[in-house]
């Protein structure tokens, strides 16, 4: 099925996800910016394209609208096959899903614990992304502190020796591990840099296959 439109985003984590594999694949989409800084997110007419009213989205010519962010990453990497970022074997496959939710659980969720529960304003009573309104939790800020420095050392040991998180070549869990360690920084949590060695070389071998600064 033709992709009709693409709606995304240049700054929060999701959307650069589906950004940065589009990038990799040397693929353009039709495109829409959603101004989440301005709420655009909200407005009645996203809404009626997704009612989740998250970003990104991917609306496709017969109407059908996927708006979760690994369901994008997949209908993308089979619609455009040269260069897969999921894997081009099952095992492969699995391991790179694998990675793909274990950062996003352990690394971007931490963030987001951090940042949506009082760190930054804007979130009252959003500390969940979607619809509901939901009441800040103070707490879950140091738990999210908590979580982020164990997965820079569970990551950083995981790079050791290695360029890429599976296999010899980069794939989406890579891009995931880039985005959630320059994310970081928007929680003054950033990477260590003499720490976290393997890990920090990860990130800038990342950002140089993506010309990202």
């Amino acid at each position: 099925m033709a992709i009709k439109t693409f709606y995304s985003s240049d700054f929060p984590p999701n959307a650069l996800r589906v950004n940065h594999m589009l990038a990799l694949k040397g693929v353009k989409l039709d495109y829409v910016d959603i101004n989440m800084m301005k709420g655009e997110q909200f407005a009645d007419g996203y809404k009626a394209i997704n009612p989740d009213q998250t970003v990104p989205a991917l609306e496709l010519d017969d109407g059908t609208v996927l708006n979760q962010v690994v369901g994008i990453l997949y209908y993308l990497d089979h619609e455009y096959p040269d260069k897969p970022m999921m894997g081009r074997e099952p095992l492969e496959q699995a391991l790179i899903l694998s990675w793909i939710h274990k950062i996003f659980m352990t690394g971007l969720m931490s963030i987001a614990e951090v940042l949506r529960n009082g760190f930054a304003p804007g979130f009252e009573d959003r500390a969940l992304p979607g619809p509901l309104n939901v009441k800040q939790i103070p707490e879950l800020m140091d738990r999210g502190r908590q979580k982020l420095d164990f997965f820079y050392e569970v990551m950083n040991k995981e790079m050791q020796g290695k360029e890429f998180l599976v296999n010899e070549a980069v794939s989406q869990a890579d891009i995931d591990l880039y985005i959630t360690c320059k994310f970081a920084a928007i929680v003054r949590q950033k990477l260590d840099e003499e720490k976290h060695s393997a890990l920090a070389a990860h990130k800038a071998r990342l950002a140089g296959l993506l010309g990202d600064d």
